[in-house]
């Protein structure tokens, strides 16, 4: 499998300069192995093998290998690098001046290089036996483990370069940030046992799952000093010769200074600057159960725990550690040892058919969710300097009762119609929130609210005609009510979290195909796929202080124009990004030989 893409993403600060946005470029290879065999009548198994590799970028260049390219000139010390295109990257040094205020840039680009690749190498194996006719056995394993290197450049463009495009080494600034060379290699591994027992009246699985994770990485002894290559407290810096837990003016001399290597041993507490973390795991029961009711309908429940490891971001952010002097509350940082996300799930529902072609099924749930990512304040040895450390803190939950209905096709006919009712709630949607709450002196939730994907009321309506053998249409129908947004008036929360609701949403899809022989041996099918055929006006994002995508309250305290006036404020408050995406059709064939 082998995808290559190319895109732009819209900003709306570029609208009027769209060549200064970055391209974004993506490439996916994939490859599988699969083998199945049968040891016996009633016992088969199967191995795969699979590696996929995903390579993004995104820079102002439109050459997809620009990025190898810079890399390549790279090396060990501290220098600058002058290898970016002076055409390219020209800006004039006042051109922002133009762009102060509600203002369209009217020139200037983006000054990111940015690169991630990951190399996930994927095993997994099963064996099923059927020992008699109720029990059926089934073992499998699995083992992934992951590469990723990253970089993140800025491009200087500045007096100080002499208006000439450089950036600095990675690993030395924090408006760089890499994994270096060997990036970063985490482990998982999972293992599962299955018993399912089939009896005349009833259904049981039994189950339980094993799950392992070594993200390979390290985490902070002293959390006041994050960064060995630049130490904050004095004792980092230069050797205590007299053993007083204190540096004086005669100790911090340059030829008492530590090296690296010394602060890595030691640090302010006498303890290495790192420590590594311990693998995390879990073992997690799993229960379902079934039976009848009526001659044609049953009940069905299930139980069980789930384990969900932190997101990667989440981990290896801020990769060096930096948080730089006299900068107050400025950037987040990764923490390897947090602990899993941990789910507890019960199930519960009932299944009814009536007559020959309906299906009736109600399905409540409730899920109880521990070990949500949070950001934890910490604070650095420089008085006012702080950073938001992920951790395990938020909790939330989620409860709901589905109502589905199908008709299985009978007269070339056939359709679904489900109804969802949903709460979620929780401490806080974004990990991140303590930390922005902290930067703008707002105080932290302390009680449940809901969550950014708390969607009360959802309704999906599925009809499908086949005139022929060889052909059908679909229409497919989706209504959502509206997702919770924060209220705000000129800046500020006027309410607790989510406290708003935005615009429902509604779509309508169309699909169609026809397939036919061109010959003996070449089958061709043709398709036709029309996305939101109506071309409904989904508000998707909002105004703060209205609710709205329409339309904002700013005018009524912010002048129509600011700075050099280049655009009005109401042309900058027009978001075509804040709206569904319009009509789209699409034609299709595919062609398949015998």
């Amino acid at each position: 499998m082998y995808s290559d893409t190319k895109s732009q993403d819209y900003i709306h600060e570029y609208r009027w300069n769209p060549d200064g946005r970055s391209n974004a470029f993506s490439t996916r290879i994939g490859d599988l192995i699969r083998a199945d065999w049968s040891i016996s009548q009633s016992t088969f198994a199967n191995i795969m093998y699979s590696r996929t590799e995903n390579h993004y970028r995104s820079h102002l260049s439109s050459d997809p290998e620009f990025y190898n390219k810079i890399k390549e000139d790279w090396t060990s010390d501290n220098e600058y690098y002058s290898t970016f295109d002076s055409v390219l990257y020209y800006v004039d040094p006042d051109i922002f001046l133009y762009s102060t205020g509600n203002n369209f840039y009217v020139g200037g680009q983006s000054m990111g290089v940015y690169s991630r690749k990951s190399i996930v190498n994927t095993l997994k194996a099963e064996i099923t036996n059927q020992i008699n006719k109720e029990h059926q056995l089934k073992i499998g394993i699995e083992s992934r483990k992951t590469n990723i290197t990253l970089s993140d450049l800025q491009v200087h463009y500045s007096s100080n370069t002499n208006y000439q495009p450089r950036y600095f080494a990675p690993m030395i600034t924090p408006n760089n940030n890499s994994f270096g060379p060997n990036g970063r290699t985490p482990v998982e591994l999972s293992g599962y046992f299955q018993d399912k027992i089939e009896q005349d009246q009833m259904v049981v699985n039994l189950g339980v799952r094993f799950d392992y994770f070594d993200p390979d990485w390290k985490v902070l002894n002293d959390s006041e000093d994050p960064n060995y290559l630049s130490p904050l407290k004095p004792i980092n810096t230069w050797f205590d010769l007299d053993g007083d837990n204190m540096i004086s003016d005669d100790e911090m001399i340059d030829t008492n200074r530590k090296e690296e290597e010394d602060r890595l041993k030691s640090n302010a507490n006498g303890e290495s600057w790192f420590r590594d973390v311990d693998p995390k795991t879990q073992i997690s029961p799993r229960f379902a159960l079934a039976f009848p009711i009526t001659e044609s309908g049953y009940m069905h429940f299930s139980y069980g725990h789930f384990f969900q490891n932190p997101s990667f971001n989440y981990i290896y952010d801020n990769p060096e550690f930096e948080v730089p002097a006299a900068s107050g509350i400025s950037n987040t940082m990764g923490n390897a040892d947090m602990e899993p996300q941990r789910t507890t799930q019960y199930e519960v529902g009932f299944s009814q058919q009536i007559g020959r072609d309906i299906g009736l099924e109600i399905t409540g749930y409730f899920k109880d969710i521990r070990n949500l990512n949070a950001t934890e304040i910490k604070k650095t040895f420089i008085a006012g300097d702080r950073y938001g450390l992920f951790v395990n803190k938020d909790h939330a939950n989620s409860r709901g009762i589905t109502l589905a209905l199908s008709k299985r096709s009978l007269e070339n006919f056939s359709g679904n119609l489900d109804y969802t009712y949903s709460i979620s709630e929780g401490n806080a949607s974004d990990p991140t929130a303590a930390f922005y709450d902290e930067a703008s002196d707002i105080e932290p939730e302390k009680m449940l609210v809901a969550l950014d994907w708390d969607q009360r009321h959802t309704l999906n309506g599925t009809m499908t005609y086949h005139p022929t053998k060889s052909s059908g249409i679909s229409g497919i129908f989706s209504y959502g009510s509206g997702f919770p947004y924060t209220t705000e008036f000129a800046g500020n929360r006027t309410a607790f979290e989510n406290n708003g609701l935005k615009p429902p949403t509604y779509n309508v899809d169309l699909r169609a195909f026809y397939n036919f022989a061109l010959n003996k041996r070449m089958n061709v099918s043709a398709h036709i796929n029309v996305y939101n055929l109506f071309n409904f006006l989904n508000e998707l994002s909002v105004y703060n202080d209205t609710g709205r995508a329409t339309y904002s309250l700013l005018p009524t305290y912010t002048a129509e124009y600011s700075g050099p006036a280049l655009n009005t404020l109401d042309e900058y408050l027009v978001r075509p990004h804040y709206y569904s995406s319009p009509r789209q059709v699409k034609l299709g064939i595919s062609i398949s030989f015998k």
